[in-house]
């Protein structure tokens, strides 16, 4: 199904594609189309005794499983249900892969599948490449989605040495918005990582410690409302938080939750930065 970074057809599943698991734009490559699925399974059916045929076929069918995961997922649910990436996903080297860009290589052997479709000798081939023409336009980005031009938030605290007058060198720092939701990891880089965070976004894989988290899970989803004040509480505590950088202009709800903790903030080059005290886990 096209998603939001697909320019035909997006708006007609956003119920749908709004719950997949991990729905992020940088993994929305594996769509195809149905134009060019039709294809594949065409030329799967009437030239199978090609030696060509039988290769690329189950090529593309491996990746797609592997590109599953270890379990299967439908409209964001857990099923439960086994996939073979289980198998491979605990071994070294594998337990860094991520598994839905095996699909790269399925889109490989579908555009050879494509290549000799059209080359072969037929009285429509004109009809032949208007079809692949379709099958093409259907894949042309969503150029007006915020994913393609958007630009990274760069507050003067960070730009300048003003930073240093609110944050201790090498102190623990809770950034919001959190990791991809945010700009942290360029401004850590700015001042020379002159402090810890807890958080970054370098990889879909976070690490165990992290994903066993109870309060992970809001921090990720950036869905929080008053009833997370103690969750959030219990996060700073927990990963030993000294202070929190919120960006002024997109704070959201965490003044309101900060504030339930008793935390005031100081105002200052387009962030609002609150000090943790000790007191708080007591």
């Amino acid at each position: 199904m096209p998603t939001e970074v697909t320019g035909l057809g997006h708006w007609w599943f956003e119920d749908i594609s709004s719950k997949f698991t991990n729905s992020t734009p940088s993994e929305a490559g594996a769509y195809v189309g149905i134009v060019l699925l039709g294809i594949v399974i065409a030329f799967a059916v009437t030239r199978w005794r090609l030696r060509a045929t039988r290769v690329l076929i189950p090529v593309i069918a491996v990746c797609y499983v592997l590109s599953l995961g270890t379990e299967l997922n439908v409209a964001g649910d857990d099923t439960g249900v086994w996939m073979p990436w289980s198998l491979l996903h605990p071994l070294p080297i594998f337990d860094h892969v991520i598994s839905t860009r095996f699909w790269a290589f399925a889109l490989l052997a579908i555009a050879i599948v494509l290549a000799l479709w059209l080359a072969e000798p037929s009285p429509r081939r004109g009809l032949r490449w208007a079809v692949a023409a379709v099958g093409v336009v259907l894949l042309v980005p969503n150029i007006s989605s915020d994913f393609w031009d958007a630009r990274p938030s760069d507050p003067a605290f960070f730009a300048t040495d003003t930073y240093k007058e609110h944050l201790r060198e090498g102190e623990t720092v809770l950034a919001l918005p959190y990791a991809r939701y945010g700009s942290s990891m360029l401004w850590q880089a700015r001042t020379g990582m002159y402090f810890n965070m807890v958080e970054g976004y370098v990889s879909p894989e976070f690490p165990p410690g992290y994903r066993s988290d109870p309060f992970f899970g809001r921090l990720l989803s950036n869905q929080v409302g008053g009833e997370d004040v103690q969750g959030l509480r219990d996060f700073l505590v927990r990963r030993r938080v000294t202070a929190v950088v919120v960006e002024e202009q997109q704070a959201g709800p965490w003044p309101l939750l900060l504030g339930g903790l008793g935390l005031e903030p100081v105002k200052t080059g387009g962030v609002l930065v609150y000090r943790v005290p000790e007191s708080l886990g007591a």
